[in-house]
């Protein structure tokens, strides 16, 4: 009736609630703005406490000469995170630094709901920076007395030591930072005097194992297949350290005529037949010393015939008679033969266990690729070492993940002993707040996160024991 009066009461009706309905709006959209405006100002104000924390913390672990992992491994407990108590009890004891109560709870929203995490104390207390226009690096705090120790170029990454602090006397904002690239470290102007950034302050560079990859030489040899002659290159040793090869038999070539013998006596011998300049021999023992005239000697098989006996190498007045030609291989795990030295030539056909080869050339070093490498820290357990970066083997890491799998949200790290919280649909999107850890009990790796569906916190596992992945690491922004 209201809808389709055109006068009277329903007609008056219809018009007030259009106008009570816009005043609602007006209003909603004012209490939007209101909230909008209120959460921008609690982050202003946790970002600019965080920055105060964060320069506290760096600044007792210097004076006390310690660091970042010493104080969180005093801090945090067994879950592997700093609880709210822990840190504000710390916090009080640091000079200099002054939190309300209300400041403390607003540090511990969002992200570190529910203590703070590895990941997360690391980056409040080291931040990181990317050079976005060329600056340079100074010995000292005061540019005007300072020397350069060299300039940091763009897209070059730097590790926050200390500050940012203020230099008034210029109106600059400075860092004390180490360049990632070769560890120098010095004072560096973060943003000029006109409000130009020089430094932009980024996520810590992390990366995550993508693939196992072993970095090695390999040794390779040109060889001839006494089976069929075919000829081509082989690997005696590959990068990964396995011989394909063992130690076969000597070959030796006559150099001149020469009698084989039934006997290593020369002088109490008979004659097999005579051998031609030019004729291959494999041996069979030696070369040993016949005691009687100390010539060395051989026992080998003709490789005409196939006649048996011992061969004179070289004579008592040093004429050579035969000389050592090559070597044979016998092949202990099937591979391939290559037309050329690299390994990833044109394949000439597959080499069996146990075909004998004749080295022609070689064995060389095949050489790779000078590996990258990087000095990393494991979020996991904080240990710190050396990584090779090859192949993809290590891609930059986010702490958001996307579902791929569907796969439960549990509300502790243990399966065996948690409870479904709801389940992870395809596509959903969750952003880590602690973790990678192991789960022993099926031994998988799990972390504590945040669904951006609904804000739900729990454990999630990233792939199964059988290597099925649930949820995949979107690239960093």
């Amino acid at each position: 009736k209201v809808a389709k009066a055109v006068k009277g009461a329903w007609f008056d009706a219809r018009k007030d609630m259009k106008l009570m309905n816009q005043r609602i709006v007006v209003t909603a959209n004012k209490v939007t703005e209101i909230i909008q405006a209120v959460q921008a100002g609690c982050e202003a104000l946790v970002e600019a406490k965080i920055g105060q924390v964060a320069a506290a913390l760096r600044q007792s672990i210097q004076t006390g000469g310690s660091s970042t992992e010493e104080l969180f491994a005093k801090l945090s407990d067994s879950e592997d995170r700093i609880s709210e108590a822990a840190l504000s009890r710390h916090l009080e004891t640091l000079p200099n630094l002054s939190l309300s109560v209300a400041h403390r709870r607003l540090l511990f929203q969002a992200a570190n709901a529910g203590g703070v995490s590895r990941r997360s104390f690391f980056d409040m207390v080291e931040p990181y920076y990317k050079c976005v226009k060329d600056i340079a690096i100074t010995t000292g705090f005061d540019i005007k007395s300072s020397s350069t120790l060299r300039k940091l170029e763009v897209d070059e990454l730097v590790e926050v030591l200390e500050g940012p602090q203020s230099d008034t006397t210029l109106g600059v904002m400075r860092i004390r930072a180490r360049a990632l690239s070769d560890g120098k470290a010095g004072w560096v102007t973060a943003t000029g005097n006109h409000g130009t950034p020089f430094l932009q302050e980024m996520p810590r560079p992390c990366l995550y194992a993508a693939a196992k990859k072993v970095v090695g030489t390999a040794m390779r040899a040109k060889g001839k297949a006494l089976s069929d002659g075919v000829v081509g290159w082989f690997t005696v040793k590959s990068k990964h350290g396995i011989d394909h090869v063992q130690p076969g038999k000597s070959t030796y070539t006559c150099t001149s005529s020469i009698a084989l013998t039934d006997s290593i006596d020369i002088k109490n011998c008979k004659v097999v037949r005579k051998l031609s300049k030019g004729e291959g021999l494999t041996v069979l023992e030696g070369p040993v010393e016949d005691e009687k005239t100390s010539v060395p000697r051989i026992r080998a098989k003709a490789a005409l015939d196939g006649a048996e006996g011992w061969v004179t190498v070289r004579g008592n007045a040093g004429s050579v008679y035969a000389e050592e030609t090559g070597r044979q291989m016998v092949v202990c795990r099937a591979m391939t033969m290559h037309a050329d030295f690299a390994s990833d030539s044109k394949t000439v056909r597959s080499l069996a266990d146990e075909e004998v080869l004749e080295i022609l050339e070689g064995p060389e070093e095949e050489a790779s690729e000078a590996p990258v490498r990087a000095r990393v820290r494991a979020v996991h357990d904080g240990k710190v070492g050396w990584v090779t970066v090859q192949d993809r083997n290590l891609l930059p890491w986010s702490p958001n993940y996307r579902c791929v799998a569907a796969t439960p949200m549990h509300d502790a790290h243990a399966v065996e002993s948690a409870t479904v919280l709801r389940r992870l649909d395809v596509g959903e999107e969750v952003e880590l707040l602690q973790g990678p850890r192991v789960e022993e009990g099926l031994g998988v790796m799990r972390f504590r996160g945040r669904a951006a569906k609904d804000g739900l916190i729990g454990w999630v596992t990233i792939a199964g024991n059988a290597g099925k992945p649930f949820l995949k690491c979107m690239p960093p922004e």
